[in-house]
């Protein structure tokens, strides 16, 4: 893997345990992600989410692959449940809970930045279930 693609997955996983908007910088300008339907804003919006919902926020990297287009990043995320920012967490109970929060994330590089496909426009795909919600 070369240090571009390791800068965009460490710039992620920055952006998920610490809001660190840096991720926005390795955005291409046609950036689109397909879970929101947003821009790059779309970091800022989750980013006061992952705020709003839990503090002490932490990752542990298993694992990041990269190939001439993707880079595949293995997270676990872990926090101390605060409050439902999340639209998935809307009514659930607060109780200050730890929470650990395996994730995969596919990321489409293109000229080492976030970009879209002309074939597959989505330039992230975010796997991670909410199974600590109890569901």
């Amino acid at each position: 893997m070369d240090a571009a693609h390791a800068e965009i997955a460490d710039a992620y996983m920055r952006w998920v345990a610490d809001g660190d908007l840096s991720i926005k910088d390795h955005c291409a300008p046609e950036f689109h992600d397909n879970v929101s339907g947003q821009d790059v804003n779309v970091f800022d919006i989750v980013g006061g989410w992952f705020a709003a919902s839990f503090s002490d926020r932490t990752i542990e990297h298993h694992a990041t692959m990269a190939d001439r287009d993707r880079i595949i990043v293995w997270f676990t995320f872990r926090g101390v449940h605060i409050g439902n920012g999340f639209p998935r967490m809307v009514d659930l109970e607060v109780q200050g809970a730890q929470v650990v929060w395996p994730q995969v994330h596919i990321l489409r590089v293109e000229n080492c930045d976030l970009a879209r496909d002309r074939k597959d426009p989505n330039p992230h795909w975010g796997f991670g279930s909410f199974w600590f919600l109890g569901w």
